[in-house]
């Protein structure tokens, strides 16, 4: 269906910006509501409260009179209340659109048009006579009522105008229903026509819930005040029928109830409401002095822990960067100083001693240590040797030695002896010379290298 939200979302997320935009599109439940809201006034008005057709009141408070019954001005008032109400409850959520899709919407669900089923096979079902199966109904009703008001009561954001608003009626409603679920049960046995000691065992049982009921309700928080509110008055209507002396001598007459406990229940009932009234005195206080300030400063802490939070998270992006530069200078250090291993690098195009793979390798140089020389006599003598030697290496041709091949490993014979003795002595001439010398191989087998 167009226009309509099957998932409810008090706000819509856009994923390509982030932007966070209120929800103020239609949903099932703003249509259900109103559809549940004109069929139970239709009800109420024909086969209820207030009905042409029937009267659920005229059944519960004059036709079958026990020992639970109230007077008609409670249900007036009640009902009053529940339909003007629940007519603003309604309207309030269609019209404003920042409320369409709120908490309180989605909490709600689908109870509100379930109760309105059930109160329908409920008012019906009196209208007919069939009181018993209208017992079935009401205490269907009460319980649906009872779970749309838990659900109601763990929307904890709400204040007071969000409590008048959202869980007021419809907690109002449920009240209301438990008392009338009462009265129907106890009227099932006075039309059953049972023993006067059955219908005082089934009235006495009736108040213990009630009783249970209103002090449970007043034991929890956040706590709905209205439920155990409704209970305790309608308690004290109770009282003020029993207390009617043309009620009193009807049981006494019609009913063949003894006045001894007929007393006896009258005085229970005050006890009752006198308990009831101090519980609700007692929660009051404790809440405004002690539950309501410690809520408001849980909910300041889990606010200034989200507020530190967020700053902890940006400050440990930043340590995560300097951890991260530390963690690699740290790796740095440890790979210095690590021993070197050193592997063979893969052959290249030239062989590995330099040439070309079709030439023939060259025999690698070896190196042997040098063994320290002893001083003899011979060393002495080998001077003018060692002299000559070099004089003739200095004048050799620099085309000849880089056209020369690779050198082969040097053997100990006698000629080194030789070749060093007939070197000419060390003077700063012959240094120059050979530097000279020098350069001028080095530079000729580079250019006939290339």
């Amino acid at each position: 269906m167009a226009g309509i939200d099957r998932v409810v979302k008090h706000y819509r997320v856009n994923h390509e910006t982030g932007d966070r935009t209120l929800n103020t599109s239609f949903n099932a439940f703003l249509f259900l509501n109103a559809i549940a809201y004109i069929i139970n006034l239709c009800l109420i008005f024909t086969v209820g409260p207030f009905g042409n057709v029937s009267n659920t009141t005229q059944l519960l408070t004059s036709r079958y009179l026990t020992i639970v019954t109230i007077d008609e001005v409670f249900f007036q008032v009640a009902w009053a209340f529940i339909i003007s109400w629940q007519a603003f409850w309604v309207l309030w959520q269609i019209i404003n659109p920042s409320e369409r899709n709120c908490e309180g919407v989605v909490r709600a669900a689908y109870f509100y048009p379930f109760t309105t089923a059930l109160y329908a096979g409920y008012t019906i079902s009196c209208r007919y006579g069939m009181l018993i199966l209208a017992c079935g109904f009401a205490f269907g009703v009460c319980g649906t009522l009872v779970g749309l008001s838990m659900s109601l009561n763990r929307y904890r954001a709400k204040i007071w105008k969000g409590y008048l608003l959202w869980q007021g009626p419809l907690t109002l409603h449920a009240a209301w229903m438990m008392i009338e679920t009462m009265l129907i049960t106890n009227v099932v046995f006075v039309r059953l026509d049972e023993d006067w000691t059955i219908k005082l065992i089934i009235a006495s049982i009736s108040l213990l819930v009630l009783f249970i009921t209103a002090i449970a309700w007043l034991s929890s928080y956040p706590v709905d005040f209205m439920i155990p509110f409704v209970l305790m008055a309608a308690i004290g209507g109770i009282y003020l029928e029993l207390k009617n002396q043309s009620n009193y001598y009807v049981l006494i007459r019609q009913q063949e109830f003894l006045s001894t406990w007929l007393d006896g229940v009258k005085y229970t009932v005050l006890a009752i409401f006198i308990l009831i009234l101090l519980a609700f005195i007692i929660k009051v206080v404790v809440v405004l002095l002690y539950s309501r300030p410690k809520a408001e400063e849980e909910r300041r802490k889990r606010r200034e822990s989200r507020v530190s939070v967020s700053i902890t998270i940006d400050t440990g992006a930043a340590d995560n960067n300097n951890n991260k530069n530390n963690r690699n200078k740290r790796n740095k250090s440890r790979d210095d100083d690590r021993p070197k291993r050193w592997t063979r690098s893969p052959p290249s195009e030239e062989g590995y001693d330099g040439g070309r793979y079709d030439s023939p390798p060259s025999t690698p140089r070896t190196t042997k240590k040098k063994k320290k020389a002893q001083p003899s006599s011979s060393n002495n003598n080998s001077s003018p040797t060692k002299k000559k030697n070099r004089s003739n290496r200095s004048n050799t041709d620099p085309l000849t030695l880089a056209s020369d091949s690779p050198r082969t490993p040097r053997k100990k014979s006698s000629k080194k002896a030789t070749a060093l003795a007939s070197r000419s002595p060390r003077t700063p001439k012959n240094r120059s010379k050979k530097r000279a010398t020098r350069d001028k191989s080095s530079s000729t087998s580079t250019s006939s290298s290339y």
